[in-house]
């Protein structure tokens, strides 16, 4: 009797570890959900986990379910950094082919797996500053009619000097 309660004891004190603890093997991983950047510029997609194990990897995705691989796709060969220490991928040169969903997968050394839900990028024609423009035009302009005016004052002045003189 008593070795049957030594039993019971210890599979209540040791059950939780054997018990499949599959929810604490998934990591939460977030990404922001959608950025906008400039064709020609470049855009940083931020990877976020907490992870009580400093040694990780994370991979980028172009794509969430049908997944290519950032590291091998020939359109981002020499157009992307990848900075596992920020968790973050950096894509330079940005076409509108660009545009799309990214992904982050992580996994930690104690083998908890994460994804994220992805960011979607989306590349936009460069906008000019047409006010900025027209704000040096005006400004330019202002500037000539100032000198305009400025020269003909003095003008008159030197006139009136000489008619004074000349009387």
């Amino acid at each position: 009797m008593q070795q049957l309660c030594s039993l019971v004891v210890l599979a209540i004190f040791y059950l939780p570890i054997f018990v499949d603890g599959s929810s604490n093997d998934v990591l939460v991983v977030k990404q922001p959900e959608h950025l906008t950047a400039e064709l020609g510029g470049s855009v940083t997609i931020n990877c976020t986990f907490e992870a009580d194990y400093n040694t990780y990897s994370v991979m980028w995705f172009l794509g969430c379910e049908n997944k290519s691989n950032l590291l091998d796709h020939p359109c981002y060969k020499h157009r992307v950094r990848f900075d596992n220490k920020k968790r973050q991928v950096i894509i330079f040169n940005l076409t509108e082919s660009d545009s799309g969903m990214y992904c982050c997968n992580v996994e930690v050394a104690n083998g908890k797996k994460g994804a994220g839900n992805g960011t979607r990028v989306e590349v936009k024609q460069r906008q000019c500053k047409a006010e900025i423009y027209t704000c040096k035009l005006g400004a330019i302009w202002l500037s000539m009619e100032v000198l305009r005016i400025s020269a003909l004052i003095v003008l008159i002045v030197l006139v009136t000097i000489l008619i004074r003189k000349s009387s």
